[in-house]
């Protein structure tokens, strides 16, 4: 597994670059059982929580960190190969522009769906099946790690064997995306129900005729 570390990288780079590799990297092999992927981890936060000056670490620390993690995990793993790991880190309100972007839609061109709640892991993976008539951001499946932003931030500053459980939460959730993105999208088509034409009413009044038009 290649690991690429970019450390801090603004949320228009992290859009080119996720974006750039749609279909660039053979997403499986022909043998169908050991599917290969390339793997992208984007650690975004927020200036106005401060989750990082509370614990006590700089961003691009939990990096490493979070390389460690996949590495161990990558080794038992059974389920999928990453040939290439890409992490970075994005401050989420740099500007305008990074807000936008990072909040943004993940089926728009350039959004990254980011939650509320920040920091957040978000996983990014090229889709098997990419339709090249759709936007690149359209053959991207774009997942977030389940983990809260505090269990997050105790797991990527933790040492040794501790907080495993989240360690394996976070591993398991790339893994799940993984096998996602291996699935074909089908979009389902809609079905046109007919009209229903209601019967006319028609009311008749009884009365005497002989005075109809009189």
């Amino acid at each position: 597994m290649i690991v690429q570390n970019k450390g801090t990288i603004t949320a228009q780079e992290a859009s080119d670059f996720v974006q750039s590799y749609v279909g660039s990297s053979p997403l499986s092999p022909s043998d169908e059982s050991n599917v290969v992927v390339p793997v992208t981890l984007l650690l975004l936060h927020g200036s106005w929580n401060n989750l990082f000056k509370k614990g006590g670490a700089n961003p691009e620390e939990f990096l490493s960190k979070l390389e460690d993690i996949m590495k161990q995990h990558a080794e038992i793993a059974t389920e999928a190969s990453i040939s290439e790991l890409t992490l970075g880190v994005v401050p989420a309100d740099e500007c305008d522009d990074s807000v936008d972007i990072c909040i943004g839609d993940c089926c728009e061109e350039g959004g990254l769906s980011a939650p509320s709640s920040l920091p957040a892991l978000a996983i990014v993976i090229p889709r098997k099946f990419v339709d090249i008539t759709k936007p690149a951001k359209e053959n991207l499946l774009v997942e977030y790690c389940p983990l809260k932003p505090l269990q997050l931030i105790s797991v990527l500053s933790s040492d040794g064997s501790s907080h495993d459980g989240l360690k394996k939460e976070l591993c398991d959730a790339v893994w799940k995306a993984i096998a996602s993105s291996q699935l074909e999208v089908v979009e389902e088509e809609k079905v046109e129900e007919p009209v229903k034409v209601e019967p006319a009413l028609r009311i008749v009044i009884s009365g005497d005729r002989s005075h109809v038009g009189k």
